[in-house]
């Protein structure tokens, strides 16, 4: 959703990334809802992501585990974060990937 506010141009996705806090039991409420829940964590540490699949629906749940998540989320505003938010959250994400891509700074006109 903060993508597509941005963007200078809109682009067609497949799923929805959601920044949300993590709550006990948030995996079990959608497996009992129909969805399939995968949990995404490393060795030894709680789940920091669910990718929820089925009904149609493709959602990745990445959970609050920081505090600059939490500010990022804290100053959301209609649900979406800061488009400075969406840089960093990116930049994690692909530094956490090996991906190093500057070219994401141009194609939403920062």
């Amino acid at each position: 959703m903060a993508a597509l506010e941005y963007r200078r141009e809109p682009r067609l996705t497949t799923d929805l990334d959601l920044l949300v806090e993590a709550v006990d039991g948030l995996d079990d409420a959608f497996r009992a809802a129909g969805f399939e829940v995968q949990a995404i964590a490393d060795p030894g540490d709680p789940a920091h992501l669910f990718l929820l699949r089925g009904k149609g629906i493709r959602a990745d749940l990445l959970l609050v585990e920081v505090e600059y998540q939490r500010v990022a989320l804290d100053r959301s505003a209609r649900g979406v974060i800061t488009a400075e938010d969406v840089i960093i959250h990116k930049l994690i994400a692909w530094r956490e990937r090996g991906c190093y891509r500057h070219d994401y700074l141009v194609m939403i006109g920062a």
